[in-house]
């Protein structure tokens, strides 16, 4: 559903990984990571990380956890996609 869903997108990636319970994504845009985190908290109500939770040095990058139920994920997905996607 993600590797999907991104490539609907512009501006969106799956970043590479050999397991794990989370997924990196990155967004090629001007929106600071922080701003783009309360954003969609806010406005939302969907829970992502910023990357430099997990030392990206650079902008651009958001955390998700891959444990949520499948319908909470892909309503997150969606709202992430829907405010950021392009």
């Amino acid at each position: 559903f993600l590797e999907r869903q991104l490539a609907k997108t512009g501006n969106s990636r799956l970043l590479p990984r050999e397991g794990g319970w989370y997924a990196i994504i990155e967004i090629s845009d001007a929106v600071p990571d922080e701003q783009r985190v309360l954003q969609l908290l806010e406005a939302d109500n969907t829970l992502v990380h910023p990357g430099y939770f997990y030392d990206f040095s650079g902008e651009g990058f958001v955390v998700v956890s891959l444990l949520a139920p499948v319908e909470t994920f892909q309503t997150g997905i969606s709202r992430l996609i829907a405010r950021f996607g392009r």
